[in-house]
């Protein structure tokens, strides 16, 4: 998911209830979102996700707790 996508997206990570920022990113992006995130003063929640194929690169899920955080105006 681009984090120019305007849809407001609540899921669960690790069993919070979070607004999702960003799916599908590198561990590199993760990192880079987990700092800025941090850096405002939210809770940032991270999931690794699952693939097929064992040789892929892996991929995160990253979200905050912050239930009224909007990640296109946010970031």
């Amino acid at each position: 998911m681009a984090i120019n996508n305007a849809k407001h997206i609540v899921s669960e990570i690790n069993g919070v209830r979070c607004t999702i920022v960003e799916t599908g990113v590198t561990l590199e992006r993760a990192a880079f979102l987990k700092d800025l995130l941090t850096a405002n003063n939210l809770e940032v929640m991270e999931l690794k996700e699952t693939s097929e194929d064992q040789n892929a690169e892996l991929k995160y899920t990253i979200g905050v707790t912050d239930m009224l955080f909007n990640p296109v105006f946010g970031i």
